[in-house]
């Protein structure tokens, strides 16, 4: 289920095309920026970009990429997705390792790459709702962060929070 589940989810809370002043990313399409979309191929104007061009991007630029497929629990993989779309991928996958170290007393690497340690590390952890809820927490204090340190962010705070706990 996976990729195909998150994905649908992420398209829904991004919504159709919007071109904010106030988003560094410029125009987006359900999620995908026009930069992204021309580094996977896209040509087209972002207004045309299809839901199913959306998807294969999504797939190839975070679910393929960073081996989402591994980690054992849908949710946290989940999470781990809509999060990395809008903070960065190896950021969140830092969070991530962070989450895990704050809940245990060992001390993978936060490197932002989820290699063979990390897998192992989560995939075995058996409270993965502990995690997924420490990731929540620690992606709430990004948002946060973000417009405490730019005030013209914070008219995304509310949609943000709404990604979280939705």
């Amino acid at each position: 289920m996976g990729f195909d589940k998150e994905v649908k989810q992420v398209i829904k809370l991004e919504g159709g095309y919007v071109n904010h002043p106030a988003d560094a990313g410029g125009p987006t399409k359900y999620g995908i920026t026009e930069r992204l979309a021309r580094k996977y191929g896209y040509e087209g104007d972002m207004k045309d970009l299809t839901v199913d061009e959306a998807k294969e991007i999504y797939k190839k630029a975070f679910w393929e990429k960073y081996d989402l497929n591994k980690i054992e629990d849908d949710q946290l993989a989940g999470r781990v997705f809509s999060f990395g779309i809008n903070a960065g991928m190896k950021r969140v996958i830092r969070k991530l390792q962070e989450g895990y170290n704050l809940l245990t007393d060992s001390n993978i690497s936060e490197d932002g790459l989820i290699g063979p340690e990390t897998l192992d590390a989560i995939n075995n952890f058996n409270k993965p709702d502990r995690l997924l809820n420490v990731l929540k927490a620690l992606q709430a204090e990004y948002y946060l962060d973000i417009v405490r340190n730019n005030s013209s962010q914070h008219v995304f705070l509310a949609g943000w929070l709404n990604r979280i706990f939705d």
